[in-house]
């Protein structure tokens, strides 16, 4: 099927792309603390999204282990939600200023994942519609779903208090972690929570899952970049770099024949000339302004 080769192609750029991402923020700088965080989350990312693509790939013929699998993936969830707090609030260089808060989202977090990975109160059994896997959620999903929902909006007040208290050139870098926290949070809310928990529409659950990198990706270069693009730049070869992902994934995964791959990968050459005359206009133009 389509759908099972597209999952394996973005699964695997995305367990390279996190160990590449966090071998290099790491490398830069073992000693810094951000760094180290950062490191921690792409970990919990590749747990999360790898243990859930597993759960789905052998549902039907073991669902007692795709219920251990997605265990795993539900346990790490909420650690990752906690580390990127902690990311976030170094980046923003609150750290210190709210040590009652910070231990209350440390504890929270781990009686969470502990809750989730080792009862079935929030994941009591999987079903399947089709051949897609449905979560059984248990009494406490929604307890689960309140946890997540204060880990959010901590996140983002503390990032909105800190954000004017910086200088402009550190301004310029949370700008970046926002946009990654805005897809990132959007994709899980419309994905991982009101299309399956509250609609039962269970197949797109990845497009949630595997935000993560977006959150990552932006926050990485935040970290490692002593002189970032205009968020402008940045998003418009962002635009262009998933257009072309798209054409890519069609040719491999959706085209049979060889004189129409021919074909697409033309078009998507001159797509990528196009893309990079687009994106430097646009720095161009800011450099202008300027």
């Amino acid at each position: 099927m389509a759908l099972p080769l597209l999952n394996q192609i973005l699964v695997f750029l995305i367990t390279v792309g996190g160990i590449l991402l966090g071998a290099v923020v790491l490398l830069h700088n073992r000693k810094e603390r951000t760094n180290q965080l950062f490191a921690i989350a792409v970990l919990f990312m590749l747990f999360w999204v790898n243990f859930a693509y597993f759960a789905r790939v052998i549902g039907r013929a073991d669902p007692e282990l795709a219920l251990s699998f997605l265990h795993v993936a539900w346990f790490v969830t909420p650690a990752f939600f906690v580390f990127l707090y902690f990311l976030v609030i170094h980046l923003v260089k609150l750290s210190q200023t709210y040590p009652l808060l910070n231990t209350a989202v440390g504890v929270l977090g781990m009686g969470t994942a502990y809750t989730t990975g080792f009862t079935d109160l929030v994941i009591k059994d999987i079903g399947f519609i089709g051949e897609a896997v449905r979560i059984v959620y248990g009494q406490g999903m929604f307890g689960f779903l309140a946890v997540i929902t204060v880990f959010v909006g901590v996140t983002l007040f503390l990032v909105y208090h800190g954000y004017h208290h910086l200088e402009s050139t550190e301004k310029r870098r949370i700008q970046y972690v926002l946009v990654g926290l805005t897809i990132f949070y959007t994709a899980n809310l419309i994905f991982n929570i009101i299309l399956p928990v509250f609609l039962g529409i269970v197949r797109w659950y990845w497009l949630g899952d595997y935000s993560t990198i977006a959150v990552l990706g932006f926050t990485g270069l935040a970290i490692v970049k002593k002189n970032l693009f205009g968020i402008r730049v940045v998003l418009t070869a962002l635009l262009v770099i998933l257009i072309a992902l798209l054409f890519i994934i069609d040719i491999l995964a959706f085209t049979e024949t060889s004189l129409l791959k021919f074909a697409k990968a033309f078009v998507l050459m001159i797509f990528l000339y196009l893309g990079t005359f687009l994106v430097k206009s646009v720095y161009r133009e800011i450099m202008y302004r300027e």
